[in-house]
Formats: structure tokens, C-alpha cells, sequence
């Protein structure tokens, strides 16, 4: 079902939950448009693992140019409400970039295994950056394997984030920017 939400605003909506067990949060956004001086842009693409993209700039000598990138968010939040089972956590909503649990996050113990689908198929070789929300500075940085997979850190005891960036060239139907990113989160 629809969460009611207003653009802009923070918390971004609100859900009333009227049963316990497993609850997904998905949120798509639109597409938004940023422009980043070159190395700005260069620094954003080191942080999120994005290394063929910044080759593919040098290769053209853009590596000092400013880049536009439309990008688009593609978020989930698994919330475990009361005693109810825990069915569902690996659901799978067709988003174009989509962080997918494999394993109960709420209980399962040890590392989570995650898996990183674009376009519905497994994404390797992607980076996936992991941290808590207590101590958010200590992020943990691991690649996809062939099958798109990763084993993050346990999420016992609190709240974790795991996210994803896929980068491409921009295709000819939107906006004018070279870059088209896609943001992965699941939380």
C-alpha cells in the first residue's frame, strides 16, 4: 500500500502498522539532477566504489570537468514490529537497483548475506558499504561476489545501513547529464 507522504519533508511519510510480523518500507524516488565540479565528482565516485566510471572520464580527459548525474534512490527498511514471524525479509520488489536479504536480519546470526540485484540480476563486483547507527563512522567496505553477494555485519543490537551505487552513461530520454546513478539502501 501507499505511505502517505509530503515532497521534501522529514520524516519523508508516515505508515500505521496494524499487524506484527515483518514490515518492508520500499521508496522510489524521481529523478534529481546534480552537478559536481570534477573533483568533486572524482572524490564522490572513489567513495562509492565507482572506479570505472572515473577511468571512463580519464580515458576521454574529463577527469578535471564538471558532471551532471540524474540519479535515482532506491531504498528499503525492514521493520520487525511485536512478536510475529519474520517472513518475507527476502523479498524481492523489482527495484532497478535492489539490496536483497537472504537470511532473517532481525535474527539470524552472524554476517547477513545480502545480495545486489540491477534490473532484477545479480550485480558483481559492486561495492556495498555497511555501518551502524551507533557508530556511523565505521563503515565497512565489501564487493559483490559473481553472484552478487556480500555477508555484511551482523545487525544485532541495532540499526544497521547497508547501500549500493550502480553508475552508467546517461541514456537520450531524460534530462541533459552524462552520468544516470542508481542508489541501493536497505535498512
Amino acid at each position: 500500500r501507499s505511505v502517505i507522504g509530503q515532497d521534501g519533508s522529514d520524516p519523508a511519510g508516515f505508515v500505521k502498522v496494524e499487524s506484527q510480523g515483518l514490515h518492508t518500507v520500499v521508496y522510489l524516488s524521481r529523478f534529481s539532477m546534480v552537478e559536481l565540479d570534477g573533483a568533486k565528482f572524482e572524490s564522490y565516485l572513489k567513495d562509492e566504489g565507482l572506479e570505472a566510471i572515473s577511468k571512463a572520464r580519464a580515458r576521454r580527459n574529463e577527469t578535471g570537468r564538471p558532471a551532471k548525474d540524474r540519479f535515482l534512490r532506491c531504498a528499503k527498511a525492514i521493520i520487525p514490529i511485536g512478536d510475529g514471524g519474520h517472513k518475507g525479509f527476502n523479498r524481492v520488489f523489482g527495484l532497478p537497483l535492489e539490496l536483497v536479504a537472504e537470511a532473517d536480519p532481525v535474527s539470524a546470526p552472524g554476517p547477513l548475506p545480502v545480495r545486489l540485484l540491477w534490473q532484477g540480476k545479480p550485480l558483481k563486483r559492486a561495492l556495498v558499504v555497511a555501518f551502524s547507527q551507533a557508530a556511523p563512522a565505521q563503515k565497512i567496505r565489501l564487493r559483490t561476489d559473481d553472484a552478487g553477494r556480500v555477508r555484511l555485519p551482523s545487525a544485532a543490537g541495532g540499526l544497521w545501513l547497508g547501500k549500493s551505487v550502480h553508475m552508467r552513461p546517461a541514456g537520450s530520454g531524460g534530462p541533459a547529464s552524462e552520468w544516470e546513478s542508481y542508489w541501493a539502501a536497505l535498512t
